[in-house]
């Protein structure tokens, strides 16, 4: 305002702005190179643990190094010891099974293992040798009836009585209630067996009693 001219003192834009510039460039190759390190980090880290879970999935082989995390070792020895439960507990059942059938085609008195179905799963040793029906014979209890009961009249006698016995059983969770029927064998002969049955879930076990010559016995 006094003097007829002004001093005007100005930073050059590209001066100005160097600053900016490198420090926005700084922050952007850091955040580049965060990212890159956390995406390669992040693979890596992520196969690792994909084959940790993939040495998890299968059974161990010889050789194998222990597991990188501890957690997923615990896991690992939890697996392994509930696969070793299991087959022993497997193999237990194998055992009792084979027992039981070996107890079952040894038996003493004829037996037929059937299902609640119709379905004849199994006859004993016995079963052939006393009657001479196999279970090629005999496929189903359909197939018993006509077969073992060859007078329609005594064939449905038996069937009504037999069938309200194991309804009876199977409501009250109880044994059948053994009763006596004449049974025609394949060759014809005609032989007298009492027959009672124990029902386990939906398999039912028969045994046959042979009581002709005891009969025959009382008789003479």
């Amino acid at each position: 305002s006094v003097s007829p001219w002004s001093v005007v003192l100005e930073i050059p834009t590209d001066s100005y702005n160097a600053p900016l510039h490198t420090a926005t460039t700084t922050l952007v190759l850091a955040v580049l190179g965060a990212t890159l390190a956390g995406v390669l980090g992040g693979t890596l880290a992520g196969r690792k643990l994909a084959d940790a879970l993939a040495m998890l999935a299968r059974n161990p082989a010889p050789g194998d190094v222990p597991l990188p995390i501890t957690e997923l070792t615990r896991i690992r020895n939890l697996l392994d010891q509930a696969a070793a439960s299991r087959e022993a507990a497997q193999e237990t059942l194998r055992q009792s099974e084979q027992r039981f059938r070996r107890l079952f085609s040894k038996g003493a008195s004829p037996q037929a293992l059937l299902t609640t179905n119709g379905e004849l799963v199994d006859v004993n040793t016995r079963f052939v040798h006393d009657f001479g029906y196999s279970r090629s014979d005999v496929p189903t209890v359909e197939a018993w009836w006509p077969l073992a009961y060859p007078d329609p009249v005594y064939r449905t006698q038996v069937f009504e009585q037999w069938s309200a016995l194991v309804a009876h059983a199977m409501a009250t969770g109880t044994d059948v209630e053994p009763h006596e029927y004449r049974i025609t064998c394949k060759n014809g002969e005609v032989r007298t067996a009492m027959l009672s049955a124990i029902i386990i879930d939906d398999d039912i076990l028969v045994t046959f009693l042979d009581v002709t010559e005891r009969l025959k016995a009382e008789a003479a």
